[in-house]
């Protein structure tokens, strides 16, 4: 649509009116096609100079995603710059005059929509960065400062109690941490196989170190196990029944109690030991608590003498005290159902001057080859062969032995 010229209607308005002398119609055609020529040349010129002033979306504006002014920063950009800036995103109105317009208004294109630029808002933007996925995920395309860590592979560990140590396979490539109750870290290498001893009971998490904070991927229980101890009752009186015994006694709270010296076991609260032979001797206590858990102490005891049978090394079968006119090894007669036979030899010739398997019956010193007392001062040999010996015991006792005059 073409704008309203005063001036061409002016023109047409005076040829319209004028009362010339009546022409040919050639003249007529003449007028005609000026006046179309006019109309053109300026319709023309006007399309131009609209052209000139629509809005050109530059690449770099694009680019920059700018925002289209609105009424609340247009002053803010006057007061940066001297140059006003149009704002074609909106229509020009009919009182503002631009170079082109001579004051009259011009027909302007729809405002420009902004351009949703991926570069910020990350939709269908091949280098806008994605959120990480998982710990163990790298974020691709950005600048990981942490090595890719390959999923973990955690160790097969029951629960276990406490004091146990137990086997630790470490199957990753990167160090493996274990972080105890207390909070102690245990660390193993990668693709490696180490001790783990659970001192504390309680909760063990297990992971691995990522940017100084431990990335927990499973945990196993240690529990609690018993306290052991044990008391000796009396080391000053080692006999007991005519056996060399070690009485020991234990308060510690469990189900079980078990306890072992040497290659003898036996279970309860107390228990006694017989050690037979002179030297240093283990005593072990295990206590099992009501979770199965175990837990054992083991002390040691000094045995001083070699047992014998309790046998004394002279006698005066002469004596008035029944006690010591004959000769038979004490423990014998001390100890219940113990199956023997004692012999006693001339220790000059060897042969056998007394044989006996009734503890009741000691030698009274009379050769029952001869009949005859030996004398005093005479050094005599006995032996003496248990059938049903103690655990631990040697089946075979002897020594020597003299006879001495009656001191009263």
């Amino acid at each position: 649509e073409l704008p309203y010229a005063a001036s061409a209607w002016t023109v047409m308005s005076a040829k319209l009116d004028a009362k010339d002398t009546p022409r040919s119609n050639t003249r007529w055609y003449v007028a005609a096609s000026i006046l179309a020529v006019a109309l053109t040349a300026s319709f023309i010129a006007l399309n131009d100079s609209t052209e000139e002033q629509k809005p050109s979306t530059q690449p770099s504006e694009v680019a920059q995603n700018k925002t289209p002014e609105t009424d609340n920063n247009k002053g803010n950009n006057s007061s940066t710059s001297p140059t006003k800036d149009v704002n074609y995103n909106e229509a020009t109105p009919s009182n503002i005059e631009t170079p082109t317009n001579g004051g009259q208004p011009i027909v302007v294109n729809e405002p420009t929509k902004p351009i949703n630029n991926p570069a910020v808002s990350g939709e269908g933007n091949p280098l806008a960065v994605p959120p990480t996925n998982g710990p163990n995920e790298p974020n691709p395309g950005a600048n990981n400062t942490t090595p890719v860590i390959a999923p973990f592979i955690l160790p097969v560990v029951n629960n276990v109690c406490q004091g146990t140590s137990i086997k630790i396979t470490n199957a990753n490539e990167y160090p493996m941490s274990i972080v105890y109750p207390n909070g102690s870290i245990w660390s193993a290498r990668g693709e490696s196989e180490t001790t783990l001893t659970t001192a504390i009971s309680g909760t063990y998490i297990i992971g691995y170190m990522k940017d100084g904070q431990l990335q927990e991927e499973g945990s196993f229980n240690v529990d609690i196990a018993p306290t052991s101890d044990f008391d000796f009752v009396n080391l000053h009186d080692i006999l007991l029944d005519g056996l060399p015994t070690t009485e020991v006694s234990t308060s510690s709270p469990g189900i079980k109690h078990e306890w072992k010296y040497g290659n003898q076991t036996s279970s309860g609260s107390q228990a006694a030991a017989h050690f037979f032979k002179k030297g240093n001797y283990d005593i072990e206590l295990t206590v099992t608590g009501s979770n199965g858990c175990k837990s054992s102490i083991t002390k040691v005891v000094n045995i001083k003498d070699n047992y014998n049978l309790l046998a004394v090394n002279a006698f005066d079968p002469r004596s008035l005290d029944a006690r010591n006119n004959t000769f038979i090894p004490r423990a014998l007669v001390e100890r219940n159902d113990v199956n023997f036979s004692m012999i006693i030899v001339n220790h000059t010739d060897g042969h056998i001057m007394y044989e006996t398997s009734d503890a009741s019956q000691g030698w009274d010193g009379i050769d029952r080859a001869t009949g005859e007392q030996l004398g005093y001062q005479k050094t005599f040999i006995w032996k003496v062969s248990i059938e049903n010996p103690e655990l631990g015991e040697s089946s075979v006792y002897g020594s020597s032995a003299i006879i001495l005059p009656r001191q009263n």
